[in-house]
């Protein structure tokens, strides 16, 4: 099963249909964590966004300035400059 959210994932995990990982934000209220065991992963888990961008369409000013964004501030976490995305 894949469910589309969070919260039909806690569901059915609290009905007893299995386990599963999901970011701590989703069970840090209490009313989140009813009828659920919540045990923190022990190394942490990480995973490194992408972004993918057509090659045939135009980037628009605004989503031009998301790029550059998320450019820099891969830039600022790796000390070292980002690929360049092929525009």
């Amino acid at each position: 099963m894949e469910p589309g959210s969070i919260e039909a994932i806690r569901e059915r995990v609290a009905a007893g249909l299995g386990c599963s990982i999901v970011p701590s934000m989703a069970v840090t209220a209490a009313h989140h964590r009813c009828g659920l065991e919540v045990q923190p992963l022990a190394p942490e888990l990480s995973r490194t966004p992408g972004l993918v961008l057509r090659q045939d369409k135009p980037v628009g000013v605004g989503l031009r300035k998301v790029v550059e964004a998320l450019e820099g501030l891969a830039q600022s976490r790796s000390g070292a400059p980002s690929g360049n995305s092929g525009r």
